[in-house]
């Protein structure tokens, strides 16, 4: 079934769907889950990178001296060491630091075919899903204490977020939109670059 036939223009421009078919939520269950088993393969075979070792020993700091320590270098994720501060303040072990990502990974990929399916129906969700769990860099993200899963994922929000909202949003849509690319731009500023 064509993504039109379950589909149809609002009254506000925005494309409504009236119903899910199982098709669909296959089509975005299946990314997921090999999402989570990417994720979870050798999950904690390897040791902290350099790029990890600078997470811990930059947002394992009290937070104004991280603070004190961005405004001279990496100002730029802020908003991902502003994150992962208290997180770190609860435990330090890889498998810990890495947990934001590797929660993260699942739910962008999952976004991402939603996207999918909400443009081009079931095939489209489940082919750019199954795509962007595979990605090499996506993978190795997953197993990374790095904002990047978080970044993909609040993008993948603000898209969904936008399509949702059509060509005429309401207040609440914009807000909504404007509030999840701020979250994605504070956690890493180069989302605001053009492409």
């Amino acid at each position: 079934m064509s993504a039109l036939a379950t589909a149809e223009v609002g009254s506000r421009g925005a494309l409504t769907h009236h119903r899910r078919s199982p098709a669909g939520t296959a089509a975005v269950l299946v990314p997921v889950v090999l999402a989570v088993a990417l994720t979870a393969w050798r999950y904690d075979a390897k040791p902290l990178w350099r790029d990890e070792v600078y997470t811990l020993t930059t947002a394992g700091r009290g937070f104004a001296e991280m603070l004190e320590l961005l405004a001279v270098r990496d100002a730029g994720l802020v908003g991902y060491y502003a994150l992962m501060n208290p997180w770190l303040a609860l435990g330090e072990a890889p498998a810990w630091m890495r947990l934001p990502g590797a929660l993260a990974t699942p739910v962008a990929v999952g976004l991402c075919a939603a996207i999918g399916r909400r443009v081009g129906g079931p095939t489209t969700a489940l082919v750019g899903g199954v795509l962007v769990a595979l990605t090499p860099s996506v993978v190795r993200h997953a197993q990374e204490a790095r904002p990047y899963p978080l970044v993909l994922a609040a993008v993948a929000l603000t898209a969904l977020l936008l399509l949702r909202a059509g060509a005429r949003p309401t207040a609440r849509q914009r807000t909504a939109v404007a509030a999840t690319a701020a979250v994605a731009v504070a956690l890493h500023p180069l989302v605001a670059l053009p492409a």
